[in-house]
């Protein structure tokens, strides 16, 4: 439940950093750098509104979903950047900002409505299989009815009874999942940070370096991507959390 609060601190934050204590680039080389960032601070305060659902997603394994939801997203990107840059060259920040902050709200919104449906029909199946007992249920329906949900407010935080506000088993796993992360983001994205925070390189250079990279790493991405994915959905339902390595199957 504190991880909106906290999205929202972490992006006031980072987003005064970068517009008032980093070196901004000259009004020659882009406009709207304000817009810009703060379009980068939206759009992770409204994804993140739709963690909660996301993980419910990933933990009922709606893999279907996440693929359909995440192409939609980059299909909405796509077409709302490309005529703004084609017809207004200029304005190439404007365009991102526009196309970043729009596809977010399309990506959150699809997760919304998806379970909404989702929630509705199964309700619905769930009344009419209690008027006729007798039908026998096929492995979909048994799915469905292991959903613990009934209604779009069970995703929202809320206090359980007979329960600490906080459960620091949890709290400790959190903050282990936190340094991971921190870990994961220096190694993998360390020389961003370097170019940014230093200034080593123009923003010309930077763009350049991007370019090269992000086509340097393309085969990799096509073939670890699916790998990974495939591998974190096995990994996730099959090890026991609470569990020594040990007595894993």
């Amino acid at each position: 439940c504190s991880s909106l609060p906290l999205c929202q601190v972490f992006s006031l934050v980072f987003g005064y950093i970068w517009l008032y204590v980093l070196t901004p680039p000259s009004e020659d080389i882009t406009q709207h750098y304000t817009l810009g960032v703060w379009s980068i601070c939206i759009s992770c305060i409204v994804e993140m509104c739709c963690e909660p659902v996301y993980l419910v997603s990933q933990a009922f394994l709606f893999v279907r979903l996440k693929v359909v939801l995440d192409t939609i997203q980059i299909v909405v990107r796509t077409f709302i950047f490309t005529p703004l840059i084609v017809y207004q060259p200029q304005s190439a920040v404007l365009a991102f900002s526009a196309a970043q902050v729009i596809s977010a709200c399309v990506y959150v919104i699809g997760y919304y409505v998806y379970f909404y449906v989702y929630i509705k029909r199964r309700n619905e199946k769930i009344a009419l299989r209690k008027k006729d007992d007798d039908v026998p249920r096929t492995g979909k329906e048994e799915m469905e009815d292991d959903f613990p949900f009934e209604s779009l407010t069970d995703f929202l935080p809320a206090r359980i009874e007979n329960q600490p506000p906080v459960n620091y088993r949890l709290a400790n796993l959190t903050w282990s999942f936190f340094k991971q992360g921190v870990l994961k983001q220096v190694l993998t994205e360390g020389e961003r940070y370097i170019m940014t925070l230093f200034s080593v390189l123009t923003f010309y250079e930077q763009g350049m370096y991007d370019v090269v990279n992000n086509l340097g790493s393309l085969a990799a991405r096509f073939l670890f991507r699916p790998i990974e994915d495939a591998a974190y959905f096995y990994f996730s339902q099959m090890v026991r959390r609470d569990a020594p390595i040990q007595e894993q199957n």
